[in-house]
């Protein structure tokens, strides 16, 4: 199998609109795990949450905080272009390039109805929990829909759909800022309503 790869490692989007949009993933990741403490410190306040919702609190925060974080750096760093050029140089030697996109497509819808499954169970499973984080919910749902989409049909998506510009602004950018400042958004707002009813609670 000959690997050569059509990369070389480099800065994705080294503009300021580049780097903020990588700063907003690992401060929204870093905030995640915040949020993790944050959740032992109410359980232990009797405040906010109890013991049933702190084991899905720890573990969908830990988990979303490190999803964050690893596309973060794959989307700053161009990995995600290394990683569609390995699987290039590999459908070419199994002969089966003219038909890469029915793989291609199989192998992201199977992620994505398992993340939908995923997603779904825990919704019905803890859905008292979830009233609390609609906007955490719906900035993972944009996201991740993105994340497919530019997966599943990378180069027609992008030069149709979203290089759409509004002003300076692509549509891309505008996507995927807006979701991921939706789950910092609802991190915060749901620290500040624990911190006043703590405040509540020492009047």
């Amino acid at each position: 199998m000959n690997f050569h790869l059509n990369w070389q490692p480099h800065i994705s989007e080294p503009s300021i609109l580049g780097w903020t949009i990588i700063a907003l993933y690992l401060s929204t990741a870093f905030l995640s795990f915040y949020f993790i403490d944050y959740g032992y410190e109410m359980y232990s306040r009797d405040t906010c949450i109890d013991r049933f919702h702190l084991k899905i609190h720890i573990i969908f925060w830990k988990y979303l905080g490190i999803a964050l974080f690893s596309v973060g750096l794959i989307r700053q760093l161009d990995i995600h272009n290394l990683l569609i050029e390995v699987g290039r140089v590999i459908v070419r030697s199994e002969g089966i390039y003219e038909i890469r996109h029915q793989y291609q497509f199989i192998f992201v819808s199977i992620i994505g109805v398992a993340a939908l499954y995923i997603l779904l169970h825990f919704l019905h499973l803890y859905k008292s929990y979830w009233r609390s984080h609609i906007l955490a919910l719906i900035g993972i749902w944009v996201l991740t829909s993105y994340v497919l989409l530019r997966a599943v049909s990378y180069h027609k998506l992008d030069y149709y759909f979203l290089r759409v510009h509004f002003n300076f602004l692509q549509l891309k950018w505008v996507i995927e800022f807006g979701s991921i400042f939706l789950i910092f958004l609802s991190i915060l707002l749901n620290i500040r309503k624990c911190q006043s009813k703590i405040s509540k609670d020492w009047r």
